[in-house]
């Protein structure tokens, strides 16, 4: 399946820009009006919701029923994102950050939950299948409702929170945002059709722009002390982030093509399999733990753009290897085909060369006329 390729807007391409300079407007912010930053920190949720809620609105839950229609493809990305993702993150997590509880838990909350929004737009601009990209999308958002308090009561006891608070955070910034995002959606495809909801994506992303900035700036100019303190932590949380990127991706791309998926479908899981929920991530950190614990996670915007594009430029170089499997497989089954239509042909010819030697002169003749017809009949009998 061919789709059109995507463009990468200005805001995505600049993200790690914007993350960087939140980060640091909210330090300096901090370090010259303490008491102003610390009063923003009321105002958290706000930017919460306005970060959480535009990416809610591009999930189609109506895609949610094609996944009882479909195959391996859609079984792929589920079993990895929650049966691996969780889990490769927590054994980084205790190998890079053994010394730092609070970084190592800010860590595993960023695999707790697959991304549902920016994938489709990575796996636009690789040449996938967007179909299935956003049916995937819609699945993981309906999982992960479920299964994001689970794996967090089951990997996180490192520093001590409220376990009765995660459900409602749940509830506040997924299940609520996945609901109203869905009824603006179809009010919109309802009133305005696909053009008005084209139209309305460029707010969408500056409204998610500003949540995620303001947020920022919110938690370093209240919590940032450690940051300025320690620096050296920031590369400390990036290389299991990065390392954690280019395994999970490598592996489940791997996976599909030992599969037999061609590359549109395989590229779309891959990217649907590595990609994290960060927003959800911050959000859970900042309303349920200690501020240093929302350090780890704010790492995962600031590199998951560049580290995207170079596993889009990894999946594109290597989409020669699926096109390669194709011909071999056709070429297999087109010699196998010609290999049958020879042994049947021996074996008739035999069979026939048999009868005619007990047979007078006469008949030996008609079989012989019969015999002149055999490739006739035998390459009909091929098709």
């Amino acid at each position: 399946m061919n789709n059109p390729p995507e463009k990468i807007s200005a805001i995505t391409k600049a993200l790690s820009l914007f993350v960087a300079c939140g980060i640091i407007f909210g330090l300096i912010l901090g370090k010259t009006c303490p008491a102003f930053g610390s009063s923003l920190a009321k105002f958290i949720p706000v930017g919460l919701f306005l970060m959480i809620f535009p990416q809610m609105v591009k999930v189609d839950l109506g895609k949610v029923k094609e996944a009882f229609r479909g195959g391996k493809q859609l079984l792929i990305t589920p079993l990895y994102n929650y049966l691996c993702s969780p889990f490769l993150v927590f054994l980084l997590a205790y190998i890079f950050l053994p010394d730092e509880p609070h970084l190592r838990t800010g860590l595993i909350l960023t695999g707790v939950a697959p991304c549902i929004a920016m994938v489709t737009l990575w796996s636009g601009i690789s040449g996938g299948n967007l179909s299935l990209s956003a049916t995937l999308s819609a699945m993981d958002s309906i999982l992960q409702v479920f299964l994001t308090p689970f794996y967090i009561a089951l990997l996180v006891w490192a520093v001590p929170y409220d376990q009765s608070i995660i459900l409602k955070l749940i509830a506040m910034y997924l299940g609520l945002p996945l609901i109203v995002g869905n009824i603006v959606r179809y009010g919109i495809l309802k009133y305005k059709g696909e053009e008005g909801l084209e139209r309305l994506e460029p707010y969408l992303e500056k409204t998610w722009l500003i949540g995620l900035v303001f947020t920022l700036v919110v938690m370093f100019s209240s919590g940032g002390e450690h940051i300025l303190a320690n620096p050296w932590h920031l590369v400390r949380i990036a290389i299991p982030l990065i390392i954690f990127f280019f395994i999970q991706f490598i592996l489940i791309f791997k996976t599909c093509k030992n599969l037999n998926l061609n590359y549109e479908d395989s590229v779309s899981i891959a990217f649907n399999g590595t990609g994290m929920n960060f927003e959800l991530a911050i959000a859970i950190a900042l309303s349920a733990f200690p501020a240093r614990v929302a350090v780890a996670t704010v790492m995962c915007p600031l590199i998951e753009v560049p580290v995207m594009l170079m596993l889009v430029r990894y999946a594109k170089n290597r989409r020669y290897q699926f096109t390669k499997l194709k011909e071999v497989g056709k070429n297999h089954d087109r010699d196998l085909a010609s290999f049958r239509r020879q042994v049947v042909t021996h074996a008739l010819m035999s069979r026939a060369k048999q009868k005619t030697q007990t047979n007078e002169t006469g008949g030996f003749e008609a079989k012989l006329v019969d015999m002149d017809k055999l490739p006739e009949i035998l390459i009909k009998k091929g098709k």
